[in-house]
């Protein structure tokens, strides 16, 4: 079995929210941030599985004794402003319930488990100008052994190939970026991405016809 791209599935949902944690701190482990070890993927990966207008890839490459391992991933949802009506119906609720506000104050929680209690119950609001240049978005995370050897490239022309047959009129899709991941900033440019000014946050987007 060689290293290879498939569509993201249900049984998918342990290993992304695995990596999710391995390189939510800027590219690298942030498991020693955590108390909690699945918020970061609850949060920017796992709802885009399943969800309405959500989607995604895996990169899957031989583990152990032959049986394929997930490597990395891209999650992306067609429609952002109806990607969170679904997240509020269907994702959050139950969320709310296992993490109360309340835990948010706790001294058994890292600072960063409680910044993620607190965007499960205020979520941030993307920019309206990044929503009129394109409904769609990305989240993408590859384990270190296979980085820089072009399955980013690959698995981001899945999604704009997938994009654009969805809706052939659309013109690219939305990159939100921490201010602090320079090396996540360098490789979205590299494929042809640029910065985006907006009123909060750190936005890059890349035109399909940009994207190289």
């Amino acid at each position: 079995m060689t290293t290879y791209i498939r569509e993201a599935r249900e049984e998918d949902k342990p290993s992304i929210s695995r990596i999710c944690l391995l390189t939510s701190n800027f590219g690298t482990s942030a498991e020693h941030l955590h108390t909690i070890g699945e918020l970061p993927g609850l949060m920017w990966a796992l709802p885009y599985v399943s969800l309405p207008t959500t989607f995604g890839y895996v990169l899957v490459t031989p583990g152990k004794d032959g049986a394929e391992e997930v490597v990395g991933y891209i999650v992306a949802t067609s429609d952002s402003k109806k990607y969170r009506e679904a997240t509020e119906e269907t994702w959050f609720p139950p969320l709310r319930e296992k993490y109360p506000l309340a835990l948010a104050s706790s001294p058994d929680l890292t600072d960063l488990d409680k910044f993620y209690v607190n965007i499960i119950h205020k979520p941030f609001d993307t920019p309206e100008n990044v929503l009129e240049f394109s409904p769609a978005h990305i989240h993408m995370n590859i384990l270190p052994p296979l980085q820089r050897q072009g399955w980013g490239r690959k698995m981001m022309g899945k999604v704009v190939e997938h994009l654009q047959e969805v809706d052939p009129k659309m013109e690219g899709l939305w990159i939100g970026v921490d201010p602090r991941n320079e090396e996540g900033k360098k490789f979205y440019k590299k494929l042809g991405a640029t910065h985006f000014p907006t009123e909060h946050g750190e936005h890059y987007i890349l035109r399909f016809s940009a994207f190289k």
